[in-house]
């Protein structure tokens, strides 16, 4: 896994909950205290994962308050300022997740090692989108979460149901 994820935790967990907690998520995921990633670095899908399980245990957050607080921090803080470029043109939550495909695409390219998830797309209506989640990494409750921060980001309520892999996304209707 690309270290942006892991380092986008740290600084959700220092940002939120200060610099004491992240060296105690660390311990509690088997790593450093000191321990910092860098975002084009590898990291080992194991290590990730045990800091994002670590964050709720340390941090008495459940599974899906960690996700939550994940999506919210990567959509609204992180990942403007690391990745300004894929949110030009995202006027709306629609159109932003309508583009994380493509955008995991690029990523591909020029990112060395990156596996992003993929998306499949499908309307069941004018309002309500179904993405197909498809990862090794079986990560979709933090895609959830990441849903929501994008509702969160663009001011929108977007109702979110999942089924497996499969999430459902209400948008608001048009006024």
């Amino acid at each position: 896994m690309k270290g942006s994820i892991a380092q986008c935790a740290e600084d959700l967990v220092r940002a939120k909950f200060g610099d004491e907690k992240w060296e105690s998520v660390c311990e509690a995921a088997g790593l450093p205290a000191n321990t910092r990633f860098l975002p084009s670095a590898n990291v080992d899908d194991g290590a990730t994962v045990k800091v994002i399980n670590a964050i709720g245990t340390v941090c008495g957050l459940s599974s899906t308050g960690v996700a939550d607080a994940f999506g919210e921090y990567w959509v609204c803080d992180y990942a403007p300022r690391l990745y300004p470029s894929y949110f030009r043109g995202a006027n709306s939550a629609r159109d932003l997740l309508l583009s994380m495909d493509s955008v995991h695409d690029k990523v591909t390219r020029t990112m060395p090692n990156a596996h992003p998830p993929k998306f499949g797309y499908n309307w069941t209506d004018e309002n309500t989108l179904v993405m197909d989640y498809s990862s090794a990494r079986g990560l979709v409750g933090i895609f959830v979460g990441l849903v929501k921060g994008v509702g969160l980001k663009y001011g929108e309520n977007l109702a979110i149901s999942t089924a497996g892999t499969r999430v459902t996304i209400r948008f608001p209707a048009a006024a």
